[in-house]
């Protein structure tokens, strides 16, 4: 599993956390807040219908085993969940959500923040393996995204659109150096086209001049090879967080978090990652869906 040290897209904001025990336990907002989560859980069972239930409960009914968790108001870190190295813990930080009680933060977004700390955990400690297999799936579900969210402004609306093939081509060379490690051009391309046939032969020396491990690189691309004339990383990313949300961002960078947040947004009536995403391509989702099961299981 490739982790990413930091995002691109939010401005260098680390991906995990490393900070001692002591000084993160000065942000947890009670000293019973891991029991205050519980019994808001408890009160709400019967209205939580969700694949992850049975393990999440399983986990948080247990005093030793839900301190896996740490439940925190970290006002210098702006994303909902992440994992501090130095402590082995999950992080759920209530500052994006502007509260500062578990009651406030509500069931919903409590059980979305848990299925997200946990199927990232598990991801990122290589409990679940996933399958390079599954380029094909994200780069699909990418490209329904891309389609929707930029398609009028850069004319890639319809299945024929003249610029969908190379997008889809480019989006197969990002995902597969910066979620699964190819880095030879040669493989990466031939690789790429398995997923997203395209006769990359006559932009070759155009296409070896761009790291696709990196974001910057990837978006940098499709402004000069002209299939998004002028994008540049700054209007990428805020029109990606006017459809999305900054939840979404670390999806696109990191393939942890990327299976971790299309799980989440399975959690109906939660706002920490929107549910609509969904409609963007049914199938696809539903294979990562479904991923999303086994590590549940």
């Amino acid at each position: 599993m490739i982790i990413k040290p930091e995002f691109s897209l939010l401005k260098g904001t680390p991906n995990l956390l490393n900070i001692s025990d002591s000084a993160i336990s000065t942000y947890e907002i009670s000293d019973n807040v891991l029991r205050e989560a519980y019994a808001l859980l408890k009160l709400n069972e019967n209205n939580i219908n969700h694949f992850a239930k049975d393990k999440i409960f399983e986990i948080m009914e247990n005093t030793k085993e839900r301190k896996k968790f740490q439940i925190v108001k970290f006002e210098e870190y702006i994303l909902p969940v992440t994992i501090n190295k130095s402590t082995k813990k999950i992080v759920i930080n209530l500052k994006p959500f502007d509260v500062n009680d578990i009651n406030r933060l509500g069931y919903n977004n409590l059980f979305a923040s848990l299925v997200y700390g946990y199927s990232f955990n598990e991801l990122i400690n290589n409990k679940i393996k996933i399958n390079e297999l599954y380029a094909n799936v994200i780069t699909s579900f990418l490209l329904s995204i891309f389609v929707r969210v930029f398609g009028r402004e850069y004319g890639l609306l319809g299945a024929y659109a003249a610029g969908i093939p190379e997008l889809k081509f480019l989006l197969a060379c990002y995902i597969l150096s910066s979620f699964f490690g190819y880095h030879d051009y040669k493989k990466l391309f031939n690789k790429a086209i398995s997923i997203a046939p395209f006769d990359y032969q006559y932009e070759y020396q155009k296409l070896i001049k761009y790291d696709f491990s990196e974001i910057s690189d990837f978006i940098k691309s499709l402004s000069e090879l002209r299939i998004m004339p002028g994008m540049t990383i700054y209007n990428f990313t805020a029109k990606m967080l006017r459809y999305l949300s900054i939840n979404f961002l670390p999806a696109l960078e990191d393939l942890s978090r990327y299976i971790s947040i299309i799980i989440t947004s399975s959690v109906k009536g939660s706002s920490l990652v929107p549910a609509f995403i969904q409609t963007y391509n049914k199938t696809e989702y539903g294979k990562i869906i479904e991923l999303g099961k086994l590590i549940f299981r």
